[in-house]
């Protein structure tokens, strides 16, 4: 396995630690500003988009409980809702392309391409780390040597070791036990 890195030169974890406090600190900055412009008397587009920036402070502040506590669940909250920007920003250029509609792509490209694919950077990063953690967390204990699917569907699990009372009793036990009582 290769060795993880954030722009190839800051090890997995403190980089995303600092795309979480980085879009901690631009998410509140967003956050605060339109709270003192005011929160009266504006549209439903300024409610969406004050509430998606709230969600993504609250997203970027357990990314980093989940940073610190390396619970790799606690990551998948960020990478959900991190990743509607470049898949809007995809889904919006390739509407227009197929629109053709070249003028608005282009400025579209030209305005929000670069955003994007810095989001989708942080997303891989993070999901690098979430891969690393998972894999980590996993003992020895807990992994299944086999789990197969028979032809009639039944689900077959075999944990590892049986110890010698998990054992089925041998036939010759059997034999004994049940004729010692048939006469």
């Amino acid at each position: 396995m290769r060795d993880s890195t954030c722009l190839g030169f800051i090890p997995i974890r403190p980089g995303v630690f600092m795309i979480g406090l980085l879009q901690l600190v631009y998410e509140s900055m967003i956050v605060t500003m339109a709270v003192f412009q005011g929160l009266d008397d504006k549209t439903f587009g300024f409610y969406f988009d004050f509430g998606f920036h709230c969600a993504l402070a609250l997203t970027s502040l357990v990314l980093l409980v989940a940073v610190g506590s390396g619970v790799p669940s606690l990551l998948v909250p960020w990478l959900c809702l991190s990743m509607i920007f470049p898949t809007m920003f995809f889904l919006n250029l390739l509407s227009r392309f197929i629109m053709l509609d070249f003028k608005t792509s282009g400025d579209l490209f030209l305005h929000q391409a670069i955003a994007a694919i810095v989001v989708l950077y942080c997303c891989s990063v993070v999901y690098e780390l979430y891969v690393i953690t998972d894999t980590n967390s996993i003992h020895e204990d807990d992994i299944l040597v086999a789990c197969t699917t028979t032809q009639y569907g039944v689900t077959s699990l075999y944990q590892g070791q049986t110890s010698a009372d998990d054992l089925p009793p041998s036939y010759q036990s059997v034999v004994t036990n049940t004729t010692k009582y048939t006469i």
